[in-house]
């Protein structure tokens, strides 16, 4: 079974000591954090993050998707949310890929044709960072009273950097 034997002794290990269950659903520190999926960023060490501070929502580069949206939307409108936090990350593996190089491997793996996805890879790390922080500022939907700042986590350092829009 892979690592789910050790996981899931490790979980009942967590909930021996919980403490957590009483908290409210809505974020307590009003943050939503949409960052990538890469296992050597873990938003609640490296922003200082308790349980029950903030929503993170992870998707490969951390990009501002449909349903990325969809979740901060969610975040803010029903939970109270007014902070979003764009993390992308340095050595990111869509930055080493085009959307085809990612579509062929798929195909060659799987057998099926996934050419009509978008992957959303990018060549550019703060461009992609300033690209999903203007998508999300741009929405409507958006309260008129949430920030939206992008930065860049580094991999190797830990350090975070702020990405300044572009002039």
């Amino acid at each position: 079974m892979g690592q789910l034997t050790s996981v899931l002794e490790a979980n009942q290990r967590f909930a021996e000591s919980f403490d957590k269950g009483e908290l409210e659903i809505p974020p307590a520190r009003n943050i939503a954090v949409l960052t990538c999926i890469d296992a050597r960023i873990d938003p609640a060490k490296a922003l200082g993050l308790e349980i029950g501070d903030a929503h993170v929502i992870r998707n490969a580069g951390g990009r501002a998707t449909d349903d990325a949206v969809r979740s901060l939307l969610i975040s803010s409108w029903l939970l109270g949310t007014r902070e979003f936090l764009v993390i992308h990350h340095t050595d990111c593996g869509m930055a080493k890929f085009t959307d085809e190089a990612v579509a062929e491997i798929i195909a060659e793996r799987c057998g099926e044709d996934v050419s009509e996805l978008d992957f959303l890879t990018f060549r550019d790390l703060d461009q992609s960072v300033r690209d999903d922080v203007d998508r999300i500022r741009s929405l409507c939907q958006i309260p008129a009273d949430a920030t939206v700042s992008g930065h860049v986590y580094d991999v190797r350092t830990g350090t975070l950097q702020e990405v300044v829009p572009a002039e």
